[in-house]
């Protein structure tokens, strides 16, 4: 059984990026991107961790563009034949599934723009 002090996170320092220099800078704007994938929900440790280092982050930089992906509730499909052929030919997209996993590869691709560091 599964204690809620399992669950206690110890404190932890972390060295953030300096965003200060840029903040006013059109070419800077800090992103995260907040990736969830454990299967046990809320009791998952690593969940509770992320949570509290999002949160960190967003205090230190209110300002920020959080987005978060839980690959858990929402799996991204690997690269497949069918895929690769209707990213050449849209028109090709054969199956409502196939479609749905095409918009939701372009939402991804549109998240990173050509300057992301990732």
């Amino acid at each position: 059984m599964l204690g809620a002090s399992r669950h206690a996170i110890a404190p932890i320092e972390f060295k953030w990026f300096d965003a200060a220099p840029y903040i006013g800078d059109s070419r800077m704007t800090t992103k995260l991107l907040h990736i969830d994938s454990s299967i046990l929900g809320d009791l998952s440790v690593s969940r509770t961790l992320s949570a509290a280092i999002v949160d960190r982050f967003k205090t230190a930089h209110p300002a920020a563009n959080v987005t978060y992906r839980d690959l858990a509730t929402t799996t991204i499909r690997h690269l497949s034949g069918a895929y690769l052929a209707a990213s050449q030919n849209p028109a090709s997209a054969s199956t409502a599934e196939l479609v749905h996993d095409m918009e939701l590869a372009r939402t991804i691709h549109d998240q990173f723009p050509p300057e992301a560091i990732v």
